[in-house]
This record gives structure tokens, C-alpha cells and sequence, in this order.
């Protein structure tokens, strides 16, 4: 492999210039007295995993009949027939383990009802039907006068991006935004976005925002927050899902209904911010893109209350919107609703103007739960479900259980939303890098296996496990083992027109997916043993798909990056959970080989993508790990490539332990500026 030209000079952190702006943080030198030269030429939170119980599964090897007329429907449906949502009703009709039934008047899943999903600009509100649980009021914005038309100071700058956004166009959420000037981070232990000024030695903390301001007496913890901010520098906007408000059921108790909130917020006089405007929708914050000044909003919530046995109730299983002129049903032709439902959460799709948040349209998605990834024009929604099919074995036709995604396309350019159409696929998705969109052709690489269904045997053991029952006859349940399989689906007509199928050795799973073009990077491991081939497909030729691979190599590599110049930078575990290894790959003949690797042992540390530092253009890489199980707190590691091994460049010591994943990066001018929770760090890089 040529050896890769590296352009310019970076030198080593001077000591004297480590600048800790906030309150709490002390002065530290660093670590390192010495210089080096490297060039440069050459990266969630599920969070919503604490509220999965709420996700109930059912059968779902129910497919919707097409009906025509009445006499298509159940006898006990046909009072509907002329309801819009006739579609909706049969759905929940054929799956009554969707929701609980009322019996007189109680509700046989406990004491606990979940709000209608709702949404409303201003203050947050509620439906009429929860008031009565309330507590606590809603309180205002503090005294913060919402209609002031008194220009800031314009002491603001452009914006700079920070997110290593995975679709050119289609900006990220984050925890931090800047501009040329100022750096807005989220710290979500204290609630406050904190606002450092971009000064070098200099920097400062110079002013935050408390959320509890802004929100109301019954604000709960946050565990998610992430943040916009507009090309122009001057409108930040806060995300977070952990809003909840509290309030007595039927025995007394209280509990807490996520919501989700979003506040604009005018930051251009950085030292004087004041709030634009507020929406509120409830259900969790999923996640969230801007593209062409327009918010794209995912929530994800449960249906409100249990279904009666009249259906009469349509507010009890339909979304209501409040857009500031009261709750209205949405609309049956705005609700998806797939063949195979396999839960009673929405994922609601919602749009809104980045400047004040004012809203544009919704769409809501039944049973859509699971990945979401945004193209510069469609989004791509997935659910994951268990379908049963026969598959040959020992040379004979077996039934078995397998694992499938849908994957529907929603246009969102425009007015509002459009279905484009849907495609399933074997086999679940690890996250959003393992779907990409070319050229009208959607790529998605998936881990496959399932259950087979042995219909000539079946094993009973002392814990009554091993077995099943399949048309009337017991069977033995066997597991398919794991593999790994590429799709590449015609968005024309959603058919797959090619495909590789079980390309990893048997057992492996799919651990990280990149795309680049024409070429696909994809890592799969057996994360028992923690070995870790990498492959590399060439996709130019749908007739002709190659692929190549590096081998079995210790760990497994939890991100894929493109690091530019024909190289591949991975991030993960070496031989143990407990070792952090950063590798760079390239292409070499006929297959992929390892040309440096960056080890540390004895760590814990982030695989939140968002939470590493990315620079292409300088051959940097950086992220923070956690050395508590030896004693040494956190460090923020930045290490160059020269073209032959990566080295450390920045080793920063932070004084108080925190988690990794929430620590972020940037550099501007001749600094590098790190920051998690309360701490900030600037150390000079150039000379």
C-alpha cells in the first residue's frame, strides 16, 4: 500500500494552555511536556430500553383479509363498516391480546392509563380526560416575554458543524452545536445547556439555560437531551424526552407519562438568550433530523387506554393532535398500519418549522418501533416480527421460525407525508448505518437465524424445555444459528434485486455497517469469543456482488468509519469487553488488511457513534474512556495517523468520572476543546 502523504503539522498540547471555564472544574496541567508531529490528509442511549416493559408482543401470524363489503367483516365488526378506521378496528379486532378489555368499568391489566398521544404548541397541555389526575399546574416560561421583538446583540457566528451526520443534507441531533464563536453543550446531570465562548486559553463559561425554568413543577429526570441549531447560528432548539408529568390513578398512586418537549430558544447574543417557542407531543423521544429548516420528529408512545368491547371509542386506540385549536383524531389515512402487527406502540412522525417550531404535519406508524434512518427525500422505518416458513433440512422441507424486518418508506418533502411502499426482509437491523439509500436502490445488511421446528422429534427435559407444538404435533425447538445477510432493495417497486446471503461463518452476528457509495464495509463477530472478521462488498454491479474480508482478528469493531483515503476506521472491544481497540483498515489485493491499532485495557468506554471525534481531513480520531476499574477516573484520548500507526496526541485526564458516551469534542483555530457534564477542557494542538 502507497504510503499516504501527510500534509501538515500538529503540535503536541502545551501545558501552560488547558482552560477549564466551568465553575466547578480546577485547573490541570497536562500530561504531556512533549511535542509531536503528525500530518494530516487521511468515527443511542437507549435510552428508551428503560421504558420496553411497556411494549406488549401478541401473535402475529395474522394477516388483514382484503374486504370489500360488509359481509367480509366479522359479525360483530359490520356496525363499523363505515368508519374510517374500519381498518384499525379489525387490526386490534384479530389481536385482542393488543389491549386489555374493560370489565365493569376497571381495567384488567392494573391500575395504570396512559395519555391519548397528543401534541400542542405553547405550554404543554393535556387531554380534558387526564385533568383530573393532575397535581401539579403547568407553570410558564418564567416571566420571559415571548413576543419581544428586541434584536439580540448578533454577537453570534455561522454554524459549524460538529455531528459526523451519516446523509449529506439531513443534520443530527446532538448533545453539542457551535459556531465559529460559542459551543452550546448539553448537560443533562444538571438540566442546563451550558454555553462556553471558542477563546483558546481563554474560554469561559458565559452563560447556561436551565430547563427546569422552562418547563413546569412536576419536571422529572432527563435521559435523553440533544439539541439543533440553525445555519444562521441563531436559533438553538432543546429536545428531550424525559418531560413527565405526574398524577393520582384510580388507587392513588402517582405515576409519570413521558413526554416529549422541544424549546426554541434565540441565541444570537449568546450572554442574552431568550425563549421563541415550545411544542410538546407525548410519548418518548426517539430521535430527530433537520433538513431545509424543518424539524423531522420521531416520538414513540402506547395507545391511551384499554379498548372497550364496542369500539365505539375511537379516541381510546386513535391519536389526537392539539395544534393550538383543540384535540382532533388523526385522520385514518395518516395511520399506518402493517399486515402483521406485533405491538401497540406508534412511532409518530412529526414535522415542524426549525425557526418556531410552529407544525406541519404527522403521520402515525402501528407497530413501527424499531430503527429509523432518514435519506435526503424518504424516511425508512423498521419493525422487527417472527414469521413461520418451511425451510429444507437434512434434505427435507421443515417448519421454522425466523426472524423478519419491515421496512416502509415515507416521503416527507413537500406537504405532510406519503407512503411509498414497504419490502421485508430476513433478519433484524443492528441500527441506522446498516440501511443506506443509492442511486434509487436501498441497501440494508441484516443478522440473521430464528427457530427451526423439528416435526419428526421433540425433547422433553426435567425443566420441560425443548419443545413445542406445531399443527397438533409436539415438536423440538432447535436454534437456527446466527449468520450475516446483505439486501439491496429497487425503491421502484420495493422487490429485492439482489442479494448475499449468510456470508459470515456460521454464529457470527452483525455488530457495525458502513456505506460509501458504491462500497459497503460490514463487522461481524461471534461476541462470545470476541473475534472479529470485516468485509468489504463492492456493490458498482448488482449482477456481480464482491466481497472480501480481513480474517478472524481479536475483538470486534461496534462502529465502522470511513477514514478517507481508502481507509476504514474501526471502533470496539479488543480480546475482552474490557479493552478498548481503534483499528484502521484498508484494502490491499483481494482482501482487507490491518495497517495500526490503538489498544487500552481495563476501560469502559462509549459505542454511541455521536460520542467519537471524527477528522478526515487531518487524520484524527478521539473519545473519551473510563479507567474506574483501575482506580484512574475518566481520559480523553485524540490520536493521529501518520500513515503507518496511530499515536496519542492529546491523553487528558478529567477530574471527575463520567459516563463516555456523553462526552464530546471540537477543534477551532489552533484548539482542541473537550467537554462532559460540568467540565471543559481547551488545549492547544497547532503552532
Amino acid at each position: 500500500m502507497k504510503k499516504i502523504d501527510m500534509a501538515k503539522a500538529i503540535g503536541l498540547a502545551d501545558e501552560d494552555f488547558v482552560a477549564e471555564a466551568a465553575p466547578k472544574a480546577t485547573r490541570t496541567k497536562s500530561i504531556f511536556g512533549r511535542k509531536f508531529a503528525i500530518v494530516a490528509a487521511c468515527v443511542s442511549l437507549v435510552v428508551t430500553s428503560v421504558f420496553m416493559w411497556l411494549i406488549l408482543p401478541f401473535s402475529n401470524e395474522v394477516i388483514l383479509p382484503d374486504y370489500d363489503n360488509q359481509k367480509d367483516l366479522p359479525e360483530e365488526l359490520k356496525a363499523y363498516a363505515d368508519s374510517e378506521y374500519i381498518d384499525l378496528i379489525y387490526a386490534f379486532y384479530k389481536n385482542s391480546e393488543l389491549t386489555p378489555k374493560k370489565e365493569n368499568g376497571s381495567y384488567l391489566n392494573g391500575e395504570y392509563r396512559y395519555f391519548i398521544p397528543s401534541v400542542t404548541t405553547g405550554l404543554l397541555t393535556i387531554t380534558d380526560l387526564d385533568r383530573e389526575f393532575m397535581y401539579n399546574e403547568i407553570r410558564g416560561s418564567g416571566g420571559l416575554d415571548l413576543n419581544s421583538d428586541e434584536e439580540g446583540s448578533m454577537l453570534c457566528s455561522s454554524y459549524v458543524e460538529t455531528t459526523d451526520n451519516q446523509v449529506k443534507g439531513v443534520t443530527e441531533a446532538d448533545l453539542f452545536k457551535r459556531t465559529e464563536t460559542h459551543i452550546f453543550y448539553f448537560d443533562i446531570d444538571s438540566r442546563k445547556i451550558n454555553v462556553y465562548s471558542i477563546a483558546g486559553s481563554k474560554s469561559q463559561l458565559v452563560s447556561d439555560i436551565n430547563l427546569k425554568d422552562y418547563v413546569f413543577d412536576s419536571f422529572e429526570n432527563l435521559y435523553l437531551g440533544q439539541l439543533f441549531l440553525s445555519k444562521d447560528g441563531k436559533t438553538l432548539t432543546v429536545l428531550s424526552n424525559s418531560c413527565k408529568l405526574k398524577r393520582v390513578v384510580s388507587t392513588g398512586n402517582l405515576y409519570a407519562d413521558p413526554y416529549t418537549f422541544l424549546v426554541s430558544f434565540d441565541v444570537s447574543d449568546p450572554e442574552n438568550i431568550k425563549e421563541n417557542g415550545r411544542f410538546a407531543i407525548s410519548g418518548l423521544y426517539s430521535t430527530a433530523r433537520v433538513v431545509d429548516g424543518e424539524i423531522l420528529l420521531f416520538t414513540e408512545y402506547l395507545m391511551d387506554r384499554a379498548l372497550s368491547d364496542d369500539y365505539s371509542d375511537i379516541e381510546d386506540f386513535v391519536p389526537s393532535i392539539n395544534c393550538g385549536e383543540g384535540f382532533a383524531l388523526m385522520p385514518a389515512d395518516d395511520i399506518i398500519i402493517p399486515d402483521k402487527v406485533t405491538s401497540r406502540s406508534y412511532t409518530v412522525i412529526t414535522k415542524l418549522n426549525e425557526s418556531d417550531l410552529s407544525f406541519k404535519g404527522s403521520i402515525a406508524c402501528l407497530s413501527f418501533s424499531d430503527t429509523v434512518y432518514v435519506s435526503e427525500d424518504k424516511i425508512f422505518l423498521t419493525r422487527s416480527y417472527s414469521d413461520c416458513v418451511e425451510r429444507e433440512k437434512d434434505g427435507k422441507m421443515s417448519p421454522c421460525r425466523i426472524n423478519m424486518t419491515e421496512i416502509t418508506a415515507i416521503s416527507y418533502k413537500g406537504e405532510g407525508f406519503r407512503k411509498l411502499g414497504s419490502v421485508c426482509v430476513e433478519g433484524s437491523v443492528k441500527n441506522q448505518y446498516s440501511l443506506d439509500e443509492f442511486n434509487g436502490i436501498l441497501r440494508v445488511v441484516t443478522t440473521t437465524g430464528g427457530t427451526s421446528y423439528l416435526t419428526d422429534k421433540y425433547l422433553v427435559t426435567e425443566a420441560g424445555l425443548f419443545y413445542g407444538e406445531l399443527g397438533g404435533e409436539r415438536v423440538k425447538v432447535e436454534r437456527i444459528e446466527t449468520n450475516a445477510s446483505l439486501y439491496c432493495i429497487d425503491l421502484s417497486n420495493f422487490e429485492v434485486v439482489a442479494e448475499v446471503r449468510d456470508f459470515a461463518p456460521a454464529g457470527e452476528t452483525v455488530e457495525s455497517v458502513r456505506f460509501d457509495g458504491t462500497n459497503a464495509y460490514v463487522c461481524t463477530a461471534v461476541v462470545v469469543t470476541l473475534t472479529d472478521p470485516v468485509y468489504f462488498f463492492d456493490l458498482s454491479d448488482m449482477n456481480n456482488i464482491t466481497y472480501t474480508d480481513t480474517g478472524y482478528i481479536d475483538g470486534y469493531s461496534s462502529s465502522l468509519v470511513d477514514f478517507g483515503e481508502g481507509l476504514l476506521l474501526g471502533i470496539g472491544c479488543g480480546e475482552n469487553r474490557s479493552t478498548l481497540k481503534i483499528e484502521l483498515y484498508a484494502e490491499e489485493g483481494d482482501k482487507v488488511v490491518s495497517l495500526a491499532s490503538y489498544e487500552v485495557e481495563g476501560v469502559t468506554f462509549s459505542t454511541d457513534y455521536k460520542s467519537y471525534f471524527i477528522d478526515r481531513e487531518r487524520g484524527l480520531v478521539g473519545l473519551m474512556f473510563d479507567e474506574r476499574r483501575i482506580g484512574d477516573g475518566c481520559r480523553y484520548v485524540l490520536l493521529g495517523f501518520d500513515g503507518y500507526q496511530l499515536f496519542e496526541v492529546v491523553n487528558q485526564k478529567f477530574d471527575v468520572s463520567f459516563p463516555p458516551d456523553k462526552a464530546r469534542a471540537t477543534i477551532a483555530d489552533d484548539y482542541f476543546y473537550m467537554m462532559v457534564s460540568y467540565e471543559f477542557k481547551a488545549i492547544k494542538l497547532f503552532d
